[in-house]
């Protein structure tokens, strides 16, 4: 009778398989080391005054479909790529490339509208765009499985949002009346 397992050598390697989802719940909040997990934090950090570009729901909208798209496509790359069983990966650097990218995007497409830390966010932008850039010129095509998807598809994912963005709608002021 087929219960559905997977068995044989490769029983370990699906993208559902048992040691995989038992790591998907863990790997989503813990960097690979601590001075990964700083550095992370301090980009977000960095970027988070980006947050007045949205409304309150709209900002928290970006920030878990950024999350999810990131590991996702993250997860994705490596499941399609490595050869090893226990893929990892995880989703906050993605968000703060999505941020970098937004917020490089953004200072682009509306110059009238930019602050000295938006400035400063779009340079981080610009270090995205360059670091994603490197990985992909060194990886591709020889090592896939080296290419970083969260990373790439939260620059993109940011870099689309801030290119579309067209800020909040604030309601027209009421004339004067005596």
């Amino acid at each position: 009778m087929d219960d559905g397992r997977a068995v044989g050598p490769c029983a370990d390697r699906g993208p559902l398989s048992p040691r995989r989802r038992r790591r998907v719940p863990a790997v989503a909040v813990s960097p690979p080391g601590a001075l990964h997990f700083v550095s992370n934090v301090l980009v977000l950090l960095v970027l988070a005054p980006q947050e007045r570009h949205f409304s309150p729901g709209g900002y928290w909208l970006f920030l878990l479909a950024g999350v999810a798209l990131a590991l996702g496509v993250g997860y994705a790359v490596l499941v399609a790529y490595s050869p090893a069983a226990n893929v990892a990966v995880y989703g906050i650097s993605g968000l703060g490339y999505a941020l970098g990218g937004f917020a490089l995007a953004r200072a682009i497409s509306n110059p009238t509208d930019r602050s000295e830390l938006d400035l400063f966010a779009a340079v981080i932008g610009v270090s995205s765009v360059l670091t994603v850039a490197l990985n992909l010129v060194t990886t591709l095509p020889q090592t896939p499985a080296a290419v970083n998807g969260g990373h790439v598809s939260g620059l993109v994912y940011g870099l689309v949002i801030g290119a579309l963005w067209r800020g909040r709608r604030t309601a027209p002021e009421a004339a004067d009346t005596p």
